[in-house]
């Protein structure tokens, strides 16, 4: 997971529900076996031509630039990836998307 997704989550709990929320999930992230990659240069780059080629947040392209360097899984509810699932993996997960 990059960091800028761990900064999405964080945001999205504190703004659904609140700031101690928004802690614990941080907490929750730091302390589970999910590993945070810190992005480089490239990756922002490989961002910024995803974000431009494809209906999906600059977060999200970078959830997908991690998955597709690892060859690893997206796991989300997110309907924007559903733009994105002819080149990487997405294991849905909530309610059904459409």
């Amino acid at each position: 997971m990059s960091w800028v997704n761990v900064g999405e989550v964080y945001y999205m709990v504190s703004r659904k529900r609140n700031r101690r929320a928004a802690e614990k999930s941080l907490d929750y992230l730091l302390n589970s076996p999910i590993q945070i990659v810190q992005p480089g240069p490239q990756d922002f780059i490989d961002a910024a031509r995803l974000k431009a080629t494809r209906r999906v947040s600059y977060a999200d392209a970078f959830a997908a630039v991690l998955a597709q360097d690892r060859g690893a899984t997206v796991v989300t509810g997110d309907p924007e990836f559903r733009a994105l699932t002819d080149i990487i993996s997405v294991e849905w997960i909530g309610p059904p998307v459409h």
